[in-house]
Parts: structure tokens; sequence; C-alpha cells
């Protein structure tokens, strides 16, 4: 949101969709991808947003739409990801609405 700002652009007024606090794609764009390649987009927004020196691992239905696996039922509005629950440097963006982020020692959906 802040580098679309310094462009002049105020993605909340000119066709741009809200993907995650801080994250947007353009209405054009997110209206043409599939319910798997939004949830793939929401699961890149969330790596972004982490701030910690330990690379997250994506687990259940965040890491199939990275791998762009199948999915019978609709995809979630949260992102799964799995951590060591001892790490204490481990942290997400907070604030304002969207998406979380779940984390735990053993992925409820694996």
């Amino acid at each position: 949101g802040s580098d679309l700002r310094r462009m002049g652009i105020e993605p909340a007024r000119a066709g741009w969709v809200g993907v995650r606090r801080g994250f947007w794609i353009r209405q054009v764009d997110f209206d043409s991808l599939t319910p798997l390649q939004r949830h793939a987009a929401l699961v890149h927004a969330a790596h972004r947003a982490i701030t910690s020196a330990v690379e997250p691992v994506f687990c259940g239905p965040s890491a199939a739409a990275l791998l762009t696996l199948p999915r019978i039922g609709p995809w979630p509005n949260a992102v799964r990801l799995l951590a060591d629950p001892s790490q204490t440097d481990m942290r997400r963006q907070r604030g304002g609405s969207g998406p979380a982020s779940r984390r735990s020692g053993a992925c409820p959906t694996c």
C-alpha cells in the first residue's frame, strides 16, 4: 500500500483489492484469479509480512496452494503456517482486518 501511495495511487479508491493488510492486487487481475490462485496470493502476502529470521514453513491448504494442488472443499481465509512453538522470534504483522496466519507445532490439517 505504501508503495502505491508513493506513486500517487490510493489503492482503496483506485480499483485495487486488499489481499492482506498492506498487500494489494489490481481488481481486474484479482477477478481473473481462481480460488486456488487467490489463496496462493494470500499465502505469498503472509510470507512477505512475516518478520522473522527463520524461513516459514506453510502446511495444509496453504502449502497445497503454493504447489497448485487441487482441493475438494473451499479454500480457507486463513494461512496455515507450521512453526516450532519454542521459537520466540516468529512474528506476523498485527493490526487491521484480513485473513490471519495460524501457527502450531503440528498442522491441524496435515
